[in-house]
């Protein structure tokens, strides 16, 4: 004889959980929160001091650092012009020779110099 075969019962699918709804807090439970908090910090500043011998003067502070300089003023007007001084010693007379073979020593190098310069514009 054959057996049934049972059937196969799904799980119902779980409910996701209700979240705790958050308490509103109205306008009017604000506004006494806020005056119950004004009222402690005037009852604060309004302490008796406390009784009893004054202490000793504290250490001096740091000294104090030179405040910003001001602008500079314009500048001075110019002066007149000193008196001119004496007149210097006259010098030794050129000597011709000496800048005569300065003169062929330049006329040699530039030979010189016109001659590379021709070679190279020739390679």
């Amino acid at each position: 004889m054959p057996t049934k075969a049972k059937a196969i019962k799904k799980k119902p699918a779980a409910k996701p959980e209700k979240t705790a709804s958050k308490p509103r807090i109205t306008l009017d439970a604000l506004a006494s929160e806020v005056r119950k908090l004004s009222l402690q910090i005037r009852e604060f500043k309004n302490l008796a001091p406390v009784p009893g011998p004054k202490g000793k003067p504290g250490p001096a502070g740091p000294p104090g650092v030179p405040g910003p300089t001001g602008a500079q003023g314009p500048m001075g007007t110019q002066g007149d012009p000193g008196p001119q001084g004496p007149r210097g010693e006259k010098g030794e007379p050129a000597d011709m020779g000496r800048i005569e073979a300065l003169e062929r020593r330049v006329a040699e190098l530039e030979t010189k110099l016109s001659a590379q310069s021709a070679l190279t514009s020739a390679v």
